[in-house]
Parts: structure tokens; sequence; C-alpha cells
């Protein structure tokens, strides 16, 4: 065979196997293709039911009504109501994965509404402004127009408005409606304006303070509860998950369901031992056991040379001091500071604290997971003990700083603290005091006998309003999904299918490789068997 010819072979084998190659290449490009629009499609709708647009969106509106403030928190949640567990499933829930999106203060609260009904609704109105999106409203996390008619919002009354309904039902009523009107005109789906109950504030505190420390599913994988203790104007109170108590509290446990999953918590409120109450009850105590012999009564837990007037009225007519009538509702009490280092604790602990029921703890627990709000915040702060240690010593200073300040005199004390209002300072004492008596005659400050403590103060609002919310969302309906709900069964149908769609298609090359591989063999071996003439 001459060069002609052995060029034509060449030419000849070369192009014959192009033209078997090229319909392989078609046919592997087009199983890839298919094979990767058929995975898109059995895949794509699991993931995408875990995805959620501004349209899935729901959002709820809280107003918490204290002694000197209003506090307003918008919050929002995905409507689909799904998350995404550790596997990447997308799973329905019960329950919202709240988010605070916005919050408002109001400088008003129950002490002003008591002089001026209507400031009660009207007080508000900036702050509903602020919840929806409009052009004069610059902030971005706020309500569409189209969802605002869907939203529904709370006024919630704890200490400050219990008070003031015992002693002025009407009033308190008269407050409620003037609020549930204004938010109504915005908001027409707003549920309630009321006082809580004590189960439902307790519930909604740790409910609340779980979500927000992310010790709830699906962003903790904690199935036990941090537990709260809250210090209010009228109650102490104290929620804690099951793990903490040895004693039997079956008659204070409640069961809570979450997230599709169970918690038990136990909740236990001391009545009239909050921050107020409690110091009319001590001081209503003292008027009586005086009997008025002296002009002026000697206050164990007020500032020396401090004096304060008090009437029969404001002293008797309450919760917790409404049982005696043998004195003139205007008939004016009056008392003088004779605080020393220790004759504060001395009186609150005889008068207080005699019969106060103390819990048993479990010490295979540290109380880290306990944390304290409100007051007890407030206090921790003043005294600038915001964190107590994980040591005995902690305990010890705070008890330290607390005397500290009982032994100073009014006049030292405002020399000190020339910036702070008289109605804070002048009680700081008796709070400081009644603080670390509640806390240890509870159980939380350690001694010799029950082992190492500490407890973190966090912040003066109580987190009862995200509970609230979240609880609230397990009763307003999910929106349907877009896409039928997968399960944790579709997601591994839907990746086996996956996983042979990949071998066949590895097959299907390896094949196809294969005959290119043999077939140019062939045409080798051929060029190689041809004698020259």
């Amino acid at each position: 065979m001459d060069d002609s010819e052995l060029d034509s072979a060449t030419r000849s084998s070369s192009t014959s196997v192009r033209a078997y190659i090229r319909p392989c290449l078609m046919s592997s490009c087009v199983a890839v293709a298919l094979l990767v629009i058929l995975s898109l499609v059995v895949l794509l709708p699991v993931f995408y039911d875990t995805l959620s647009t501004d349209e899935d969106m729901q959002y709820g509106v809280v107003f918490s009504v204290e002694a000197d403030h209003t506090h307003m928190l918008l919050y929002q949640w995905n409507g689909k109501k799904i998350f995404s567990t550790d596997r990447g499933v997308a799973k329905a829930t019960d329950t919202a994965v709240v988010k605070l999106a916005h919050q408002c203060n109001v400088s008003y609260g129950v002490n002003d509404f008591v002089a001026n009904i209507s400031l009660a609704g009207l007080s508000l109105t900036n702050c509903l402004k602020r919840t929806k999106c409009s052009s004069a409203n610059s902030f971005t996390q706020c309500i569409p127009a189209n969802r605002v008619g869907s939203s529904k919002s709370y006024l919630g009354g704890t200490d400050s408005l219990r008070v003031l309904d015992h002693r002025n039902h009407s009033l308190a009523r008269e407050i409620l409606n003037s609020t549930h009107w204004v938010i109504k005109d915005e908001f027409p789906r707003h549920e309630r304006s009321y006082i809580l109950e004590y189960e439902e504030e307790n519930a909604a505190m740790i409910v609340g303070w779980n979500e927000m420390a992310y010790n709830l599913p699906p962003r903790g994988d904690h199935l036990q509860l941090f537990g709260v203790v809250s210090l209010g104007e009228l109650s102490a109170h104290v929620v804690l998950g099951e793990q903490f108590l040895l004693n039997d509290t079956s008659d204070r446990t409640k069961h809570v369901h979450l997230y599709n999953t169970s918690f038990e918590i136990y909740s236990k409120v001391d009545h009239c031992y909050g921050w107020n109450e409690s110091l009319r009850r001590l001081t209503a105590n003292l008027t009586l056991q005086s009997n008025l012999a002296q002009p002026t009564i000697l206050h164990p837990c007020l500032p020396v040379g401090y004096h304060w007037n008090i009437t029969s009225h404001e002293l008797f007519i309450a919760p917790c001091t409404n049982w005696t009538n043998s004195y003139n509702s205007s008939e004016v009490f009056r008392f003088t500071g004779n605080a020393t280092r220790t004759s504060c604790s001395e009186a609150v602990d005889s008068i207080l604290f005699d019969d106060f029921p103390k819990l048993v703890i479990n010490d295979s627990y540290n109380l880290t997971e306990i944390y304290a709000f409100s007051r007890y915040h407030k206090v921790m702060q003043f005294f600038n003990i915001t964190s107590v240690t994980d040591d005995i010593t902690g305990w010890s200073q705070l008890e330290h700083v607390v005397m500290s300040y009982c032994e100073l005199s009014w006049d030292q004390i405002r020399s000190t603290y020339p910036s702070v209002k008289e109605r804070i300072l002048y009680r700081q004492c008796y709070d400081g005091t009644l603080v670390y008596t509640l806390l240890q005659a509870s159980g939380f400050v350690p001694t010799s006998q029950t082992g190492v403590w500490s407890i973190y103060s966090q912040q003066s609002e109580v987190p009862w309003p995200m509970g609230l919310i979240v609880e609230k969302s397990r009763n307003i309906a999910a929106n349907p999904l877009k896409n039928r709900p997968y399960s944790d069964t579709m997601m591994v149908i839907g990746l086996l299918t996956l996983t042979m769609l990949v071998v066949l298609f590895l097959f299907v090359l390896a094949y196809g490789l294969k005959s290119i591989w043999s077939r140019t063999k062939h045409y080798q071996n051929g060029y190689i068997q041809i004698s020259p003439d």
C-alpha cells in the first residue's frame, strides 16, 4: 500500500471513529440533561418548602403595660411554620420561630393613666404608626399594608394593673377599654386588652426567655428549659424546668407543647412579695406595731435623715394590706429613716419571711441556667453586680454592698448619687435587702450546706411578650404550602432516586467509553495488519 492509499485508509477510519463517537457523546449529553432535570424535579420542591418569602411572613404586636411606661414589640415569623432539621429536612411544626422585628417605648404607664384615662389609648398612637410600612415610615421592619388586616395584637397588664384592679376595678377596666379601641382602629384583629393570669404570665415568661436564648428547637437542641425568676410590683415569680426541683410540686406544674416537643414547667408565685407591695406590707405592720404612740414612726429600711409621709388610704387600700379599717382614709402617717447595717435585714426576715416556703433545689444542676429579670436586674445593676460569679464570694459581695448602702445617711446617699432620682435612692436599702433575702429564702443563695450556685441578671424587661406571641402562634393557622409538605420519608426517597440516577449515568458513560475504546482499537489493529505491496 502506497502512501496515498494509507492516508486514504487513515482518513476513512478516523471518519468512522468520529461517526461512532458523536452519537455516543450526544446520547450521553442527552442522558445527563435528563438526569439533571429529573433530579431537580424530585429534590427542588423539598428544599423550596424550607424557604420563606415576604408573602409567607406573619406578624404580631404585643403591648406590655408597666407602672411608669408601656413597651410595644413587633414580632414576625414564617407563616408556613416550617423549620429545617439537622438533616436539612423541611418539617412542619405547630409553633412559629418568632423574631423581634421592631420595638417602641411609650413614656407613660399605669400611674399616668390613672390621672388621665384617655391618655392610655392616645399614648399608643405613635408606636402603632411605626408598625406599618408607609412612605412616612422610615423603619425597615414593619408590617406591609396587605398584612395589617391579618396581623393580631395583644395588650397585657401584669402587676401594676393587678394592683390598680384591686384598688379600683372600674378604673382599671376603663383604662383597658381605652387602649382596646385605639389599637383595634389600627389592627382590626386586635385580640384583647387584659390583665394576664399568673399562670399565663409565668408560662409566657419561661417560653419567651428560652426562645430569646435560642434554647428551643429548632435553634437549640436542649430538651430542658432555662429557669426564670422575676420580681414584679405585687408578686415574686419563679418558673423552672422540672430538672431543678426535688420536692413534690405536682400542684404547680404545667405541660407546655412547643415545636412538637412537650415540656413540663414548675410555676410558683409568691403574692405580696413584690418590690412595692412588700414594702407597703412592712410599713403597714410597723404602723400597727407603733400604735401611733409617737408622732413619727422609725423605719428600719429608710436612710437616716429621710422623712416619708403616706396617707392611710395609700397604705391600707391595697391588695396586701387591706386587713384594717381602723384609720381614717385621710390620716397621714409620718416615718423617719432609722436604717443600720442589719436593721432592714432583721425586719424583713421577722415580718415578711417568717413562713416563706423554701424550694428544695436539685444540686446536680448549677444555677447558671436560671436567669433573673425585672426588679432583680435593676437592683443588681444599681449595685453594679449584674452577674454574680459562680462562688460564695459573689453572693457575699452582694450582701456586703447592700449592707454598706443601708449604713449611709440620706445626705451621704444624695452626695454619692447626685444624678439619681429620689424615688429610686430612698428605697435601695430595702430593695437590695429584699432581693438578697428573697433569693436566699427561695434556695438560690449558697450556704455551706447547699453548695455553690450562681444566677445571672439579664434585663429589666421581662420576656413574657415574646413567650405570649410564640404560644399564640399555635392558634394562628399556618399559611398553606405551595407544594405538598415533604417529610423525612420523601427526602430519603429523593436522595435514593438521585443516587440511582447518578449510578445509572456512570454505567451508561462507562459502557459508551468502553465501546468507543473497542472500536478505536479495532481500527488501529486493522492498520497494523495491512501489508505493503
